[in-house]
């Protein structure tokens, strides 16, 4: 009895261990095969909205859109509902009540809002005349609480330009464009780059040269770095005055040249939150890999310094622009009227997302005919706005220019899902096999 025992112990213990070995591979090939790549979002057609109904020539311009999506600001010079004034005007859309607000006076002409991130504080330009401090009729810089209602005028001047406001995430700065003499930091009258404190209604003067234009602002979360691009020969850099792409930090108080080419413009930046990655559309040869000089969509990191191409199409499709980065600086949407899905054999201008982590792109629109342009993502990378005189929807058989918006699955829900390659798959299957007949010869055996 004592040596039958032993024996059968024996033979358990045996198999035992090598189901344990099997099931050790079963675990190393999951770890070996698994898929950290990031999920592609998922972007129905259904989540296409057609938000206005412009029946003529009209435009839609400039939409900005707040962190979670749900608030579009936009403006047009069509009067979308019959409140215009013959003017053009900033328009608020909120998609949690599916309301349209014309948020600007029909007595003005007001344009290119910028919203913050809890969609509350709306920057803008516009010639109106609330509060009295604009007698002149100016274009001026002003912020609006939607909250109570009430306008506050960043800028006062006299024929000049103030133009482009781009607001942090937490509604406390406010960067814009400037020939003005704003504290008589300017008396040239040259196109500068500035930016508003709300808290202390103060304005610093980023840029100060006496020639060459700083323009397109784009500001981070925190209102601590704001990107923009310029001509002048910032920091003696740009002795050929090209167009480059610069960061200023307002820790530091100093201005980074991150492009530095020969040929070609750099233009369109657009910063993330923490204010580390910066995308932007350019006509240069960066890092070799643009030799035709088409205009490509590229992304900076300024931890790692190092840049990289997100777009690379042959000189038959050379219209790869307007990039807009989402909060983490994981995702990019823009418009191009290149194929990098195999969905646009037309070469229509569709609206793509690239996911950076993953390095893949999603062809967000599909129209034969009209474009889609100007494209705003949203901070957590969930709704993109933009304009389009396709017919996306069905409601648009005109193709008159409407304000779209599409949204997608949060990423945070589709991000690190447990997926396995096509050979994760085969050598599972293949342990799992394995394992199963042993399990049978047991069986069989003690039989």
């Amino acid at each position: 009895m004592n040596t039958v025992f032993s024996n059968t112990s024996g033979k358990s213990l045996t198999f035992t261990q090598i189901l344990l070995s099997f099931i050790a591979l079963m675990l190393l090939a999951f770890v070996l095969f698994y898929n950290t790549a990031q999920a592609q979002l998922i972007c129905p057609e259904k989540g296409l909205q057609q938000i206005t109904d412009v029946m003529d020539s009209a435009d839609v311009n400039a939409p900005s859109i707040n962190a979670d999506g749900t608030r579009t600001v936009f403006d047009s010079d069509g009067d979308l509902l019959g409140t215009s004034g013959g003017n053009n005007q900033v328009y608020l859309y909120d998609s949690n009540t599916n309301q349209l607000t014309q948020i600007t006076p029909a007595s003005s002409s007001s344009a290119n809002p910028s919203i913050d991130a809890s969609g509350t504080l709306i920057a803008l330009e516009s010639d109106m005349n609330i509060g009295g401090g604009n007698p002149d009729g100016n274009d001026e810089i002003f912020l609006l609480d939607t909250t109570t209602g009430v306008f506050t005028q960043i800028t006062f001047t006299l024929g000049a330009s103030n133009f482009g406001p781009s607001i942090s995430a937490d509604g406390t700065h406010i960067a814009f464009n400037s020939n003005g003499n704003i504290n008589g930091g300017n008396p040239e009258g040259n196109q500068e780059v500035y930016v508003y404190d709300t808290t202390t209604s103060m304005t610093t003067q980023v840029t100060n040269e006496i020639v060459g234009v700083s323009v397109n602002t784009s500001i981070n979360a925190n209102g601590t770095r704001i990107a923009f691009r310029s001509d002048a020969n910032i920091n003696g850099g740009n002795f050929d005055g090209n167009r480059e792409i610069y960061l200023y930090n307002s820790s530091s108080m100093t201005i980074i040249q991150i492009t530095n080419t020969t040929s070609g413009d750099s233009d369109r930046p657009s910063i993330n939150a923490n204010g580390t990655r910066i995308a932007f559309q350019t006509t240069s040869n960066i890092n070799g890999g643009n030799p035709e000089e088409n205009l490509e969509i590229y992304l900076f990191d300024t931890v790692t310094n190092m840049f990289t191409q997100i777009t690379s199409t042959p000189s038959g499709s050379n219209f790869n622009q307007s990039p807009s980065i989402n909060a983490d600086g994981t995702l990019i949407v823009f418009v191009s009227d290149a194929d990098f899905s195999g969905n646009n054999p037309d070469g229509n201008r569709e609206l793509y997302l690239y996911n950076v982590t993953g390095g893949f792109y999603q062809q967000l629109t599909n129209s034969p005919t009209g474009s889609n342009l100007q494209p705003a993502i949203s901070g957590d990378g969930t709704t993109t706005a933009f304009d389009s005189t396709a017919n996306l929807t069905g409601d648009n058989p005109d193709f008159h220019c409407q304000l779209m918006l599409i949204k997608c699955i949060d990423p945070s829900a589709a991000t690190n899902v447990p997926t396995l390659s096509e050979w994760g798959l085969i050598a599972m299957a293949s342990i799992l096999g394995i394992a199963g007949f042993m399990i049978i010869r047991r069986k069989r055996i003690i039989a």
